[in-house]
């Protein structure tokens, strides 16, 4: 995993994993509230969500807020998957999987957490043909099942 501070967004990219070193990668003095722009990180196993979760919550403990960015369709697994790995952190925006109904095109858009309260995807415009007749690649209640916890 790479970790680049922006202000006050820190960029997460790659995997998280048994050799994942958050001590290591992650700069000293983050700012408060930080911003964890995760829409690079691509997987992340189990071994990497104890690291995860071990580490952010000692950074909460110690003051700091978190805010979720980006969440990659990886993160958002884990975000349903395991409760304590928001580690007291709020979600903005995350992707989702989704598939054109006319072109059979994927891609991940994202969407903010505002715009999906309802428990629902707005409608959206297939990147690559500009079909509105698409869905998410998921079971939609399960995909946004984080949403409610």
């Amino acid at each position: 995993m790479q970790a680049t501070l922006n202000g006050n967004e820190l960029v997460l990219n790659g995997e998280i994993n048994e050799n994942t070193n958050f001590e290591g990668t992650i700069p000293n003095n983050l700012p408060n509230p930080c911003i964890l722009n995760l829409s690079g990180i691509q997987k992340i196993n189990s071994t990497g969500v104890k690291f995860w979760i071990g580490y952010w919550e000692k950074q909460v403990a110690s003051g700091l807020k978190l805010q979720f960015k980006d969440a990659s369709t990886a993160i958002v697994e884990q975000f349903n998957m395991v409760k304590s790995f928001l580690c007291g952190g709020d979600i903005i925006s995350f992707a989702a999987p989704f598939i054109c109904n006319g072109c059979n095109s994927e891609w991940s858009p994202i969407f903010e957490v505002k715009d999906v309260k309802d428990g629902s995807f707005p409608k959206i415009k297939c990147p690559k043909c500009g079909s509105d007749e698409n869905e998410i690649d998921e079971i939609e209640e399960e995909y946004l099942a984080f949403l409610t916890r």
